[in-house]
């Protein structure tokens, strides 16, 4: 919810990067993208049966755009 108040706090702020893949983000997404925000979405998935890495279709779809991380990106996090 504090992103919300970004356009009150930041008024020169148009654009909001958020690195998530859970589905709770996506009505604040829509609200800030009806505030004028562009909302890019960067995630990690696959699309395997069982996998630990899954993406909600409703957080891409309702994104400005979506980036997807390649999986070198955890290799180092282990």
């Amino acid at each position: 919810m504090d992103m919300y108040d970004v356009q009150e706090t930041y008024p020169s702020v148009k654009k909001i990067i958020l690195i998530a893949s859970d589905s709770d983000f996506v009505p604040v997404i829509g609200r800030m993208k009806q505030k004028g925000f562009e909302v890019v979405i960067y995630t990690y998935f696959d699309r395997k049966r069982g996998s630990k890495f899954s993406t909600s279709n409703h957080l891409l779809n309702i994104a400005s755009k979506w980036v997807k991380f390649d999986k070198t990106y955890f290799e180092d996090s282990k």
